[in-house]
């Protein structure tokens, strides 16, 4: 039963595989996925209120301790279309 002050806070990371790794804080997440290109860091607290729609942590933003981050892919998104104007062979007026 010891209590830890001054200790080394860390926070941990987890790849989509399962893998966790360590990491000592304060560390920005330019850092950490500075070798995976295309990947970007997620906070576990907005996936579980955010889903899908959680937004990336920002590059200068710092990792808190004691927390969980998920290393995760982005698709693109996909390539928004123009919708279609749909003619129809009615052809209405106001005169009568």
């Amino acid at each position: 039963m010891g209590n830890s002050f001054g200790g080394i806070k860390t926070s941990k990371v987890m790849k989509i595989n399962g893998e966790t790794f360590e990491l000592k804080t304060p560390v920005k997440p330019e850092e950490v996925v500075k070798g995976y290109p295309g990947y970007v860091l997620l906070e576990s607290e907005a996936v579980k209120h955010y889903g899908i729609r959680a937004k990336p942590l920002r590059p200068c933003q710092k990792l808190k301790p004691n927390r969980l981050c998920f290393l995760v892919q982005l698709s693109e998104a996909p390539k928004e279309t123009v919708p279609r104007r749909v003619r129809s062979g009615l052809n209405m007026s106001a005169e009568q």
